[in-house]
């Protein structure tokens, strides 16, 4: 019979500091969306929309300008307009500037999406707590040690010992990319940056899938609330079913979800 895992044994180790994310950059961009939700949502709509800073300033300001416009016109709301051009100046900052190159650019958009999501987790309390891609062990040794998938690490963990639960976010700003990975072929594909991108993408899920089988049945585990998402910035209605279907059951947590008011306030608290 199989061992059934108790949540006073799972421990968080992080890898360096619990925070992780230092940049300036993305820390004042939470910073100005927790001032106000219409800027929030400039943000993730701009990110979402824009994965590459080689265009112009001006290209760009006029973009953030048509978003404010949408939020005020379509959505109805107020734009706070000291917090918008605070956003705005960033943001400006990381087009025409040489010492940020696009891939720098990729990592700054990537790192908002999993500070936002840790912040959104971060319940102060004594047994609480958040670690950013923690090695999650068990008794002391890798979970699921001795599995082709057991060193995979996901973006942010959330472990409350006395309420039992247990939640596993993986962040995928480009869900799209993700998907294409696990599309690969690891059998048949030659190209080897293609096989090691297709390798780590189906060992991603398959933890995933596993710690969703264990510590959702009550058979297996004594959590008693557990959450195991994949994070997104894209809408569902832009996600193709296809693409639900090879994620293979894992929940998405999306635009949607992440831009409600329930996600949005306990991030900025």
């Amino acid at each position: 019979m199989s061992q059934r895992y108790q949540i006073k044994y799972i421990r968080l180790k992080p890898s360096g500091s619990n925070t992780h994310i230092t940049d300036d950059r993305v820390i004042q961009l939470y910073k100005w969306g927790c001032t106000d939700y219409a800027c929030f949502k400039i943000i993730n709509d701009f990110f979402n929309t824009t994965r590459q800073n080689r265009e112009t300033k001006d290209t760009i300001k006029c973009r953030l300008e048509n978003l404010k416009q949408e939020q005020e016109v379509i959505n109805g709301l107020v734009v706070n307009r000291y917090s918008f051009k605070k956003l705005k100046e960033i943001i400006l900052e990381l087009f025409e500037n040489t010492r940020i190159s696009n891939d720098e650019y990729q990592i700054i958009y990537s790192d908002y999406l999993e500070y936002i999501t840790m912040q959104w987790k971060k319940i102060p309390g004594r047994y609480g707590k958040v670690v950013y891609e923690p090695l999650i062990k068990y008794k002391r040794r890798e979970l699921f040690g001795g599995r082709d998938f057991a060193n995979s690490k996901c973006d942010v963990v959330y472990k409350n010992t006395r309420k039992r639960n247990l939640s596993i976010y993986e962040c995928k700003f480009g869900l799209s990319t993700f998907v294409s990975h696990l599309r690969v072929d690891i059998i048949r594909e030659t190209n080897r940056n293609l096989l090691r991108k297709g390798r780590r993408a189906h060992r991603k899920i398959d933890y995933l899938k596993e710690c969703e089988r264990i510590f959702s049945s009550n058979l297996l585990s004594d959590v008693e609330d557990s959450e195991i998402r994949i994070v997104t910035l894209a809408t569902r209605s832009s996600i193709p079913q296809e693409s639900l279907r090879i994620l293979e059951g894992i929940t998405l947590i999306t635009r949607e979800n992440i831009e409600d008011l329930s996600f949005y306030n306990h991030m900025k608290t």
